[in-house]
């Protein structure tokens, strides 16, 4: 299923016209000049089922495998698989990244871009909430456990439920492995990309639905560039993380 997504960025005015105009002709690449790096995911839709029925779920089944590279500074995990991503998000939260998120004294002039991409190619963005409600979740109390699950159905769909009781039958499982699960599954997607509630998240970010996308984006893909003026005034959350988490 093709969905419509946006980016919200901010540049230099030096720099702006040249970046519109490469995102137009060669579309989202990987680029070494970029001030962010993109996301690895192992892309693992065909096997959700799969790995649902085990009994003891770990990271090392659902992240990519990685190898220790030293430098002088230490060193760092670098993947040996998996998909590179960008982040994208509902308009309004793209307005919010690009106006506000983003926005700096250098990084002054932001972008916002729109995509037409597949599903396929699609995985929910869960940093700033769904990772920390499976990691904080108490299911030993069910009146408070019932009302987290009613909030999360609110925002991701009533899929959700289903790694929901993976969580509470398999406590031996690692609940962020999880999470990786549910970040994948299309129906929890289609119905997230459907979600009209506004989010507040970690770091007070705001959206409505929020994903990873897998790049490159070909630039056919790639429906318009263009800058924002003025600022954007961001409208008042319909549901917090703290509520979620009930901290």
């Amino acid at each position: 299923m093709e969905l419509i997504l946006y980016r919200g960025i901010s540049v230099t005015e030096n720099e702006a016209d040249e970046i519109i105009n490469i995102i137009k002709t060669d579309g989202i690449l990987e680029s070494p000049n970029a001030n962010w790096d993109p996301f690895i995911i192992k892309n693992i839709k065909s096997k959700l089922d799969e790995y649902l029925n085990f009994p003891k779920l770990s990271i090392d089944d659902t992240r990519p495998k990685t190898k220790w590279v030293k430098t002088k500074k230490g060193g760092y995990r670098q993947p040996l698989e998996g998909d590179k991503c960008m982040c994208f998000a509902d308009k309004e939260g793209a307005m919010y990244y690009a106006t506000i998120h983003n926005r700096n004294k250098t990084n002054t002039v932001p972008l916002l871009i729109e995509v037409v991409v597949d599903s396929d190619n699609v995985f929910i963005d869960g940093r700033d909430l769904l990772y920390s409600a499976f990691g904080l979740l108490e299911p030993n109390k069910m009146e408070k456990f019932q009302k987290q699950r009613d909030m999360l159905q609110s925002i991701y769909g009533s899929r959700i439920d289903k790694y929901l009781l993976k969580l509470i039958n398999n406590p031996n499982s690692d609940r962020f492995a999880i999470c990786d699960l549910a970040i994948q599954d299309e129906q929890i997607i289609l119905d997230h990309y459907s979600n009209d509630l506004l989010v507040k998240a970690r770091h007070g970010v705001k959206f409505r639905s929020s994903f990873m996308v897998a790049i490159p984006i070909k630039p056919e893909l790639i429906k318009n560039v263009e800058r924002i003026d003025g600022n954007y005034l961001v409208g008042t959350a319909d549901i917090t993380i703290q509520e979620i988490l009930m901290r």
